[in-house]
């Protein structure tokens, strides 16, 4: 479809939904798709700039649930040619992760104070929470970095939790 339309500084951009094709292009090994890296190679050859982007299926750039019906019926069949830019469909596929988003953290509250700390207090504040830190008894049991997980003073560990409330 783009051989027509073509010149030395076009900038071509492929999207595919289909992310397995997408890293069975990148290795060089395997034969399987041979004949379709021939002809990416020969695009390559006669364009700017071509980049192959995987998209999320069933996502809401124009024409993908119709190129995925029409890929069911017969791969041979022509597609209606769909002028879009690469821009937009960036645009188009943060749209469709940021839905996803929301719908899977349905608690999220932008108005909740935790939001209006800046991204540094966020940070500390999840961490001393996760207790994914940089005190003895996390660097010690997960990275066995010191000599051991207590304070300096050798008391108790060095953590977040409450004295009383430690976790083993």
């Amino acid at each position: 479809m783009v051989n027509n339309k073509i010149s030395k500084t076009s900038k071509v951009v492929i999207l595919s939904d289909a992310r397995s094709v997408l890293q069975t292009l990148e290795n060089t090994k395997d034969t399987e798709l041979d004949t379709v890296r021939k002809k990416l190679l020969d695009l390559m050859a006669r364009v700017g700039e071509l980049t192959l982007q995987w998209i999320p299926g069933h996502s809401i750039i124009e024409g993908n649930e119709k190129a995925d019906n029409l890929a069911k019926l017969d791969p041979g069949l022509d597609q209606e040619e769909t002028t879009i830019t690469y821009q937009e469909a960036k645009t188009m596929v943060r749209m469709a992760a940021g839905e996803r988003w929301k719908k899977n953290h349905e608690d999220f509250n932008k108005k909740d104070d935790f939001y209006k700390l800046g991204r540094k207090e966020q940070t500390s504040l999840f961490r001393l929470s996760t207790g994914h830190n940089k005190l003895a008894k996390h660097m010690f049991k997960t990275f066995r970095i010191g000599e051991s997980d207590m304070y300096k003073c050798g008391h108790s560990a060095e953590t977040t939790e409450p004295p009383g409330m430690l976790s083993v």
